[in-house]
């Protein structure tokens, strides 16, 4: 009994389950603690276990790695998902538009659509002091009204029988203090040809 119980732990039955488990580390421990090998032996020893324990490491990275990488996809899917709902529905950002002069705008929505965007001088020396420059995209077509001299913007409008979808179209709202939001009627047939949005 007495030499069972005096037994180093690893000659035990739980202590070289133990060991086992643990063997790289189980080696280096012994062979720096309770061997009588050499200097050299105890390092090349260490070496040996430290390869082996770091090719352990590796392969364990590798796999993970591997496992991870079809929720990155997957995350990467969602996150163009994502970026198409956050796709603004509107056509037109008018509000961000108003306190711009004519230049301001077409710097932002392009160049317009008109053959000739500015008066001429002879327009200007008859006291030309409105002038319309379209602009279109995706089929919707914004007038912007402005001063030739001043370069101040006086009104925009958005084409169109559908007044719902004009708004929705131009980022617009009802009962906004900073903006007003005119229906344009129709000459024949009832119904609507365009809104005129006017900042306050």
């Amino acid at each position: 009994m007495n030499q069972q119980s005096n037994k180093e732990w690893y000659k035990k039955w739980w202590g070289i389950i133990i060991a086992v488990l643990f063997l790289p580390f189980f080696i280096i421990w012994y062979a720096w603690a309770k061997s009588n090998w050499s200097k050299n032996v105890k390092i090349g020893v260490t070496v040996a276990a430290s390869v082996f324990i770091l090719i352990g490491l590796v392969s364990n990275g590798s796999n993970n790695k591997t496992a991870i990488t079809p929720n990155k996809s997957a995350t990467s899917q969602k996150s163009s998902a994502t970026k198409q709902d956050l796709k603004p529905a509107f056509v037109y950002d008018v509000p961000a538009l108003f306190g711009k002069n004519i230049d301001e705008v077409r710097a932002i929505l392009g160049t317009p659509n008109d053959k000739d965007p500015e008066p001429n001088a002879q327009q200007l020396q008859l006291g030309t002091h409105e002038w319309d420059n379209e602009f279109k995209k995706d089929n919707l077509a914004l007038l912007v009204t402005f001063d030739p001299n001043t370069r101040k913007v006086t009104d925009f409008f958005l084409s169109g029988n559908d007044k719902t979808k004009l708004m929705e179209q131009g980022n617009l709202k009802e009962g906004q203090s900073s903006y007003s939001i005119k229906q344009v009627k129709a000459l024949k047939g009832g119904g609507i040809t365009g809104i005129i949005v006017t900042a306050n």
